[in-house]
């Protein structure tokens, strides 16, 4: 009940979220500085969503340029409907977020579906800016490749992430195949759920199963290096196509291929595959899950699993970072 009535709170009267109460003294104390600091432009990004609020008060006081940037949607967020909220609250989150769409002069969001469903609901012209990774963190790691095959995913993995049909697979390949299963390292670095460990280990993998709680950036980049094959688990959930885990970036520049477990139709299997950066199997594709494992066990077998040489430049942020100044600079060019 305790956490029902704060996930209740939490969406009918904290709107738009928890910060709220900056909302009003943050619009008045910038107003005022602004007209003794004036600046060309203002670039918010949210969630949190009250950072658009609070521009949205500067606007109207002052009518700075302004540029609205998402990394996540705000009433087409995926855990939007959770939050058990009532008819005039849902009318009270959509009406504000109109009034960003209206009144700022760009917004952006970070995927190519994110941008259709923004604009499905009154924003215009919206452009893209994804995740991208920093060049400088991928000089100077030269590492060896792990000596098994290792399957690695690297961040937190909640109840949606429970890729269980990967597990499923690996366990029947396991059982058919003793060298895949004397081969086969489960690589789990970062915040893993019991139900997803439980479900490993009930599938006959806990010898294979590698967990680590926590480690450094540094290491994290490095393990990346080192292994096989990539695992990105994107999560089981109704916005799925358009999300792009941060992590599917460095992935990227670690040069290792990639197994996307997910939607074909994802924007992140698009880029994925854009780059021939790697592989796709739907959430519920057993056949093909199998199918692919084997065929990257049979290229580790015969040490063909070599770094994609493929230009990946135009995800860099030193790239990205020229895409939102030129957005920058048309806002400006335009007021």
């Amino acid at each position: 009940f305790s956490h029902k009535l704060g996930v209740w709170i939490r969406g009918n009267i904290f709107i738009p979220d928890a910060r709220k109460f900056w909302i009003r003294p943050s619009a008045k104390f910038l107003s005022k500085y602004l007209k003794e600091n004036p600046v060309d432009l203002i670039f918010t990004n949210g969630p949190p969503q009250s950072t658009h609020m609070i521009e949205y008060g500067v606007k109207k006081n002052l009518g700075i340029p302004w540029h609205a940037d998402f990394q996540d949607p705000w009433t087409q967020v995926d855990y939007f409907p959770q939050l058990m909220l009532n008819p005039i609250s849902k009318k009270i989150h959509a009406a504000k977020e109109q009034l960003v769409f209206r009144w700022a002069d760009k917004v952006t969001i970070c995927s190519d579906t994110w941008k259709n469903d923004l604009e499905s609901i009154g924003a215009k012209d919206v452009g893209v800016i994804v995740w991208g990774y920093d060049e400088d963190d991928f000089e100077n790691i030269t590492l060896p490749l792990s000596k098994k095959f290792t399957l690695s995913h690297f961040g937190s993995m909640g109840p949606d992430r429970n890729a269980k049909t990967l597990w499923k697979a690996l366990s029947i390949i396991a059982k058919e195949n003793n060298q895949f299963a004397n081969d086969l390292e489960i690589e789990l670095a970062g915040f893993v759920g019991h139900a997803i460990v439980d479900e490993i280990k009930s599938l006959g993998l806990t010898g294979n199963l590698n967990l680590s709680d926590h480690i450094s950036r540094k290491e994290t980049l490095e393990r990346m290096h080192r292994s096989q094959v990539l695992l990105l688990i994107l999560n089981d959930m109704s916005n799925v196509n358009g999300r792009l885990p941060g992590k599917l970036f460095e992935y990227l520049a670690s040069r290792r291929p990639i197994l996307v477990i997910g939607p074909e139709e994802s924007d992140a299997s698009k880029i994925v595959h854009g780059v021939n950066a790697g592989y796709t199997c739907d959430f519920n594709d057993l056949e093909k899950t199998i199918n692919t494992v084997k065929d990257l066990y049979e290229k580790f077998r015969q040490n063909n699993l070599p770094p994609n040489q493929t230009d990946i430049s135009q995800y860099s942020n030193r790239n990205l970072t020229k895409k939102l100044t030129g957005y920058l600079d048309q806002i400006i060019n335009t007021n």
